[in-house]
């Protein structure tokens, strides 16, 4: 692990590294029985002590770090929860719902404050803005919306994809959006225009996630093609491949020092290193199918939300 010092808030803050010589591997810390059904999203709010996870039984749970003992639950959804997005600041929660709506809530205290609604199939994925002002919502009506967080307002519609969009992500500095749909295809818009900027090829089937690191360098992309590729935002050219034995989705994730990403795959969440040559740790899964994978903001805690309707949480300390 490594220190960083934030001179300018007056605290030092502790980082894990996955790669570090001095690392001795994970540990499963525990797997909660968080759904009935699939447990779809998982998430941790910056602050450390929680955890947040959604299933297609509908519910929206929230867990204690690191006793992972249930705090609460928000209720609204009349359908699957799929997607979690929470703003920077920890204030406000987004989910998207087999429901085909978006719901916009207060966190932690659950209270929702509206609810987002215009799709005409099932919301696949909700992305908040790094400000917080705007959602974007896939789904598999081909679509992705654009939305005001404070007014409910529909900004505009982005409808480039062919087919079921199952994934949106906001680039760093908020003015791109990424999305990735089941027609190969991964869309890169301006933010907040909706103007379409390019389209990435190279994955030979339905793209399931795309992910921008914190850094800004980087979008990770997975398919049902079996490849995980990381392209590099300042030429969006594909800098890497990690070729995946495992079919399915394939949820990904970076680490909060840019260095790992995570990939699940079948029974295992995978631990690719970002430069070339290392191979990649192993974590196995006791259940078949990796839906999210989500990292702590320390990158002590890694999480699984899986098919089994558990989550799954390793201490990578």
């Amino acid at each position: 692990m490594y220190h960083y010092v934030a001179s300018d808030q007056g605290y030092t803050r502790t980082f894990y590294r996955l790669h570090s010589a001095d690392w001795k591997g994970p540990k499963q810390a525990a797997v909660i029985s968080a759904h009935t059904g699939q447990a779809s999203s998982v998430l941790f709010p910056a602050d450390g002590h929680r955890l947040v996870s959604a299933g297609v039984d509908g519910a929206i749970r929230l867990w204690a770090v690191p006793s992972w003992a249930c705090l609460g639950e928000f209720g609204g959804h009349r359908g699957g929860v799929n997607s979690l997005s929470l703003s920077a600041n920890g204030e406000t929660l987004v989910s998207g719902s087999a429901d085909r709506t978006v719901m916009v809530w207060s966190f932690p205290s659950g209270d929702l404050l509206r609810t987002l609604r215009g799709h005409g199939e099932a919301v696949s994925c909700v992305a908040l803005s790094p400000d917080g002002r705007l959602v974007a919502s896939a789904s598999f009506d081909a679509t992705v919306r654009l939305w005001s967080v404070d007014s409910g307002e529909e900004i505009s519609q982005l409808a480039e994809h062919q087919k079921s969009v199952v994934s949106v992500a906001f680039s760093v500095d908020g003015r791109t959006l990424a999305g990735g749909g089941l027609d190969r295809g991964i869309m890169l818009w301006s933010v907040p225009s909706g103007e379409l900027i390019r389209r990435l090829p190279g994955h030979q089937k339905g793209v399931a996630v795309v992910t921008f690191s914190s850094d800004g360098r980087y979008l990770a992309s997975s398919g049902q093609d079996s490849t995980a590729r990381l392209w590099a935002t300042h030429d969006w050219e594909a800098r890497r491949t990690f070729h995946l034995k495992a079919k399915g989705t394939h949820p990904a994730c970076f680490s909060p020092d840019c260095e790992t990403v995570a990939v699940g795959a079948g029974r295992e969440v995978l631990l690719w290193p970002v430069h070339e040559g290392a191979l990649p740790r192993q974590l196995a899964v006791e259940a078949e199918g990796v839906n999210s994978v989500a990292f702590s903001a320390d990158g002590r805690w890694l999480a699984a939300a899986c098919g089994d309707g558990a989550v799954h949480v390793w201490d990578l300390s």
